[in-house]
């Protein structure tokens, strides 16, 4: 709920003795002059006023003005003797205002002085003088802001230099440094390249001689374990390697374990030789194969981890 004065009925007049003016005589001319200018009896202007206005037994007379002109009222008693002359009397619109129009009001129809001694804003309205003080404002450097650190953090004395002494130097530039980290020794800030981290993946794939295993994307490793079982006959100088492929093309080979002794006089020993190895997969490699590359013993092998990048 809003509470407001009332609005001014009727124009009211008295005489020197402060009691009402009965009979008076109210004059309106344009400003400056004794030349009529119409008044109204209402709102919308429809209904003039006599000029002058006689006065009711209560000193009162119902008086709209004209907002768009400027008058001279001239206040006579009955006797036509003058009571006092006012020029410059315009109409506040005050009766017309309501709270719609106060709402629709906007920063550039409020009118705006600065002061003679500043230099921060200008303009004739709110509106302009709020648009040349941001403008100022974005302009100002953070080196020529004050700060005042009350707490004892810093020693700065502008936002630019605390703001560099709270993250001890600048950010050093982003270029050519992709995927790196940024670290500091509380002094210096720089780019450090990112560690690479392995991802294990433990298995237990049974492989045959000439078997081939495809490689996934991604694997820098495969960690491979082999055993060489004896057969009828000299075993000594078998071989089992693993050979690295880039599409049709072998690109490496490494021996896994190998068997370097007989095996009696009957050619049935029992011993068996094993081996293991961590065979480096190089970007673009795409299969392995496992192979005997010399002998006669029985090579069986296991791939039992995948080493991928993180």
């Amino acid at each position: 709920m809003a509470i407001n004065l009332p609005p001014l009925f009727n124009a009211q007049f008295f005489d020197d003795d402060g009691l009402p003016l009965d009979g008076g005589l109210l004059y309106t001319y344009i400003s400056g002059t004794t030349t009529d200018q119409v008044t109204y009896q209402d709102e919308a202007g429809t209904t003039p006023n006599t000029n002058p206005i006689v006065l009711d037994a209560r000193g009162e007379c119902v008086l709209w003005l004209d907002s768009t002109l400027v008058y001279t009222l001239h206040l006579e008693r009955a006797d036509l003797t003058t009571v006092w002359t006012r020029d410059d009397v315009q109409s506040t619109g005050v009766g017309a205002l309501t709270q719609t129009d106060l709402d629709a009001l906007t920063a550039d129809d409020i009118g705006f002085t600065t002061g003679t001694g500043t230099t921060w804003y200008s303009g004739t309205d709110v509106g302009a003088a709020l648009d040349s003080i941001i403008t100022r404002a974005d302009a100002i450097p953070a080196a020529s802001v004050p700060i005042i650190d009350a707490g004892g953090y810093i020693t700065g004395t502008s936002v630019e230099a605390a703001l560099q002494e709270l993250g001890q130097v600048k950010t050093p530039s982003q270029t050519g440094n992709s995927g790196a980290v940024l670290t500091t020794n509380g002094t210096v800030t720089s780019w450090l390249p990112r560690l690479n981290l392995w991802n294990v993946t433990y298995l237990s794939i049974a492989q045959a001689e000439n078997d081939v295993y495809n490689i996934v994307a991604g694997t820098i490793g495969v960690y491979v374990s082999c055993t060489l079982a004896p057969t009828a006959g000299s075993n000594s100088g078998s071989n089992a390697a693993v050979e690295v492929y880039t599409g049709g093309t072998k690109t490496g080979t490494l021996i896994i374990a190998a068997r370097n002794q007989g095996n009696g006089d009957d050619g049935a020993s029992s011993m068996t030789d094993a081996g293991s190895a961590f065979i480096p997969i190089a970007n673009g490699s795409t299969t392995l194969k496992f192979v005997k590359t010399t002998g006669s013993a029985s090579p069986s092998f296991v791939i039992n981890a995948v080493v991928s990048m993180v």
